[in-house]
């Protein structure tokens, strides 16, 4: 480290799904020099937005190239203490781990407060056995120039090895909002037509989990061609799809049965 460096505590703060966060850890929000939300992957509402700005006078807003530049927040964290805000659980999604090492380079220190993350709360709430999910995709809005089929490969990939896969939906905060989940649907049917992979059908049987985390939360377990009748209008979503289940795990999905 260089004479005259200025090493600063980087906060990394996680809001939970509901954006809440216990007494302890606002107060250690509040003692951070600058406090910044990180506001593109997940829905947060202007509503919770101006609450948080209320609790936080000063709290900047920033986007998915604000944090992924890095510069603001380092820049920040030569002048003082940084809390970062993130939805859900700050590492899980691996979009901050840059952020991260970047300012362990630069001789930073780093504390992490954890909360529930859409991965965790979504597997707990589907009552599939947790060790038996396989890797995770997230289906991305398809593009003119932007189609990619990888997904589908990591689900064939866990499905032949009896594991279940956790399918997350993209998120558009500047544009089309959270993917709907017969958007989804019919994304999975485009490749299997393109793919012919053998794992979508109007019969294969998946789960939709729908604001999990919050009062309105919605489970539904049916047969593609059944949840693609559905509506589920509180954003944002989530599927998974089921390898062999265990008799238990048929019996606890019966009651989300559609």
């Amino acid at each position: 480290m260089l004479f005259g460096d200025f090493v600063s505590l980087l906060l990394l703060a996680g809001l939970g799904l509901d954006i809440d966060l216990p007494a302890k850890a606002v107060a250690l929000v509040k003692k951070a020099k600058s406090v910044f939300l990180e506001n593109y992957t997940n829905l947060i509402s202007k509503k919770d937005i101006a609450a948080l700005k209320k609790l936080f006078p000063g709290m900047k807003v920033l986007g998915r190239e604000e944090v992924e530049d890095e510069k603001i927040i380092l820049d920040a964290l030569k002048l003082g203490d940084v809390a970062l805000l993130v939805s859900g659980d700050p590492l899980i999604a691996t979009t901050h781990h840059s952020l991260v090492l970047s300012a362990k380079k630069a001789s930073h220190t780093l504390k992490i407060i954890h909360s529930s993350s859409i991965i965790s709360a979504a597997i707990s709430e589907s009552m599939l056995q947790t060790y038996k999910f396989g890797k995770i995709v997230t289906i991305p809005f398809q593009k003119e120039n932007f189609n990619p089929t990888s997904p589908y490969g990591n689900m064939k990939f866990n499905l032949e090895n009896g594991l279940h896969t956790f399918i997350l939906l993209d998120i558009d905060i500047c544009g089309k909002g959270a993917m709907a989940p017969d958007e989804a649907l019919e994304i999975l049917e485009h490749w299997e037509k393109k793919l012919n992979k053998k794992i979508i059908t109007q019969k294969t049987k998946l789960l939709i989990l729908s604001s999990i985390g919050k009062e309105n939360s919605k489970v539904a377990y049916g047969e593609v061609g059944q949840l693609k009748k559905m509506k589920f209008s509180n954003p944002p979503h989530c599927l998974i799809l089921p390898a062999k289940l265990h008799f238990i795990e048929e019996e606890l999905l019966e009651f989300y049965e559609v």
